[in-house]
């Protein structure tokens, strides 16, 4: 039996969308947070990610968005 840990080195990848707002995801590329951040919101038509956007998040650009929540 083989165990998949290829989540183990996954990185967390912000984005903003094209009307405004941001998130994150975590991958293990840049191609596959692009993907799987578009996948994830492609039935919200509201929520349109901008794929240019798709970059790895750092500890303080996280903490500045994050207290905009507090």
């Amino acid at each position: 039996m083989t165990s998949d840990f290829t989540h183990v080195n996954m990185k967390e990848y912000m984005y903003t969308f094209t009307g405004g707002g941001w998130n994150t995801v975590f991958a293990n590329t840049l191609e596959e947070a692009v993907e799987s951040a578009v996948l994830e919101w492609k039935d919200v038509k509201f929520c349109v990610v901008n794929e240019d956007s798709v970059r790895l998040a750092n500890k303080d650009e996280l903490a500045q968005h994050m207290s905009l929540f507090h």
